[in-house]
């Protein structure tokens, strides 16, 4: 690289960039390239022409409805649910089972804040001072 000083031209400035970077600059650089100097560190700023990709044409599609008792399923009737939420889940219902059958108060403390018997929503009212 070269650069247009006020002294004349400096030739065979060296400088740091990725591999990336060195292969765009070397096959699509276009036009002049400015130096810049930003809170001591000096930045290369380089027009690079690229070609436009191949638009990539699709064989067919497919639509996928997330939910939550199937994760997820698609167009085609596949239906995905992890194998560790069914593990999970099964293990919770077993748990649920048990301690709802139990008449401890450590069950009934359990049973009450359970997962899913949180309240739906929680509203905190805060007034403003006038």
């Amino acid at each position: 690289m070269s650069i247009w000083t006020v002294a004349g031209r400096l030739k065979n400035v060296r400088f740091a960039c990725s591999l990336d970077g060195l292969k765009m600059l070397r096959e699509h650089r276009k036009g002049e390239s400015d130096l810049v100097e930003r809170d001591g560190v000096f930045y290369l700023i380089a027009v690079c022409e690229i070609p436009e990709p191949e638009v990539y044409e699709p064989d067919g599609f497919i639509g996928v409805d997330l939910g939550i008792v199937n994760i997820a399923t698609t167009s085609t009737g596949y239906r995905a649910a992890g194998r560790g939420l069914n593990r999970h889940r099964k293990r919770q219902l077993a748990l649920r089972k048990k301690l709802q059958a139990s008449t401890s108060e450590d069950s009934m403390r359990w049973t009450q804040n359970a997962p899913g018997n949180a309240p739906r929503r929680s509203v905190s009212r805060v007034r403003p001072h006038v």
